[in-house]
């Protein structure tokens, strides 16, 4: 019984750490293509506050830029301590870095630095 308790506890500790945020490659394509779809809400969850007013400001037009890229076929992402910054290539060939901060324990998507596409 003791070593079906241990076992228990041993995984409950595995599934804890395994379900921490997503990492920044994940939040920044999953950011892409909630834009692209329109899906505010989602993008609400993926951006800092600031990135969030900055978008606002923007409305559809936002939208509509993402849907030139078309869908992310890579991403790739350098971290360094609570910022990261992702690459991503599109489908039309152009690339987009995205700089991402982290916050709480969860990356959000940061357009205070972006360097924007190329």
């Amino acid at each position: 019984m003791r070593l079906f308790v241990l076992f228990g506890v041993g995984l409950l500790g595995l599934f804890v750490v395994g379900c921490g945020s997503p990492p920044p490659k994940k939040v920044a394509t999953q950011f892409y293509t909630a834009l692209e779809k329109g899906d505010s809400k989602t993008v609400g969850t993926l951006v800092t506050a600031e990135t969030a007013d900055i978008l606002a400001s923007f409305g559809p037009k936002m939208t509509e830029a993402a849907k030139m890229y078309g869908k992310v076929k890579s991403a790739t992402e350098e971290i360094n301590g609570n910022t990261a910054t992702v690459t991503l290539t599109f489908e039309n060939g152009k690339t987009d870095n995205v700089d991402l901060v982290k916050i709480d324990g969860k990356w959000k998507v940061s357009m205070q630095s972006s360097s924007g596409g190329k």
